[in-house]
């Protein structure tokens, strides 16, 4: 049915409607009740208020930093995790994210994928075999990903660098080991560096995406319109009402 606002029905709510209460002289309506340019109005309203809204990705971030701990991450400070984005269709918006990655647990989240969201964004890893094998031979080597010199002015996925954190950088060796063998470790650390920060900036476009699409979907008439009702919104036929 196309619900038209007409001089048939200048109002601006169905016919029948009985308002749910009155400010001095003006009904009080239900959003359910708006037709035509007064439920247009109402949309509109509530979808640039979502879009403003410090809450809209709330639930998106929250999903987002459970994944990435579950891979191993630590994104733990003193503020809460270091997890950023700003996602408003702008020059260097995007999602980056600070912290230690645990290889061995990444290692096993890898071959056994967990049950978070966005997995499918995680499971892309340039080169497992060479991270097991460092990890075989280094136990306690972690990637750690900070701030280059762009991360302190924007949040995107070309912001972090990666590099390796060895706890016992001779662990991979009973004894001296010769110049060649030296070499070999060495290029391996480098090849899974270059694959870690590949994949953290797989990841954080991948999240970068997700994110535009919740609020695609926060945004749209019948998110609005769900969120209106669940709230038990009231209008005017020209406005909100406040309070």
């Amino acid at each position: 049915m196309n619900d038209t606002q007409s001089t048939t029905n200048p109002t601006g709510v169905r016919p029948g409607a009985e308002p749910i209460d009155h400010v001095p002289a003006v009904p009080i309506y239900a959003f359910k009740d708006l037709v035509g340019k007064s439920r247009e109005r109402a949309l509109e309203w509530l979808r640039t208020s979502t879009h403003e809204s410090s809450w809209l990705l709330e639930n998106w971030a929250e999903g987002a930093i459970e994944a990435l701990e579950a891979y191993g991450f630590d994104l733990s400070t003193r503020n809460g995790p270091d997890f950023n984005y700003s996602l408003s269709n702008s020059q260097g918006d995007g999602v980056a994210f600070y912290g230690r990655l645990d290889l061995t647990a990444f290692v096993k989240a890898l071959e056994a994928p967990p049950d978070v969201p966005y997995v499918e964004a995680f499971q892309s890893f340039d080169d497992l075999d060479a991270l097991k094998r460092l990890v075989a031979a280094a136990p306690d080597v972690s990637a750690e990903v900070t701030r280059n010199d762009y991360g302190h002015h924007y949040s995107h996925a070309k912001t972090m660098r990666v590099s390796l954190i060895d706890e016992d950088p001779l662990a991979w060796v009973d004894e001296r080991p010769t110049d060649e063998a030296e070499r070999a470790h060495n290029t391996l650390e480098a090849n899974v560096e270059e694959a870690v920060l590949a994949w953290v900036r797989n990841v954080a476009k991948a999240l970068e995406r997700s994110g535009y699409a919740e609020i695609d979907y926060q945004t749209t008439d019948e998110a609005l319109t769900e969120s209106m009702e669940a709230n038990e919104y009231t209008f005017t036929a020209e406005r909100k009402r406040e309070g």
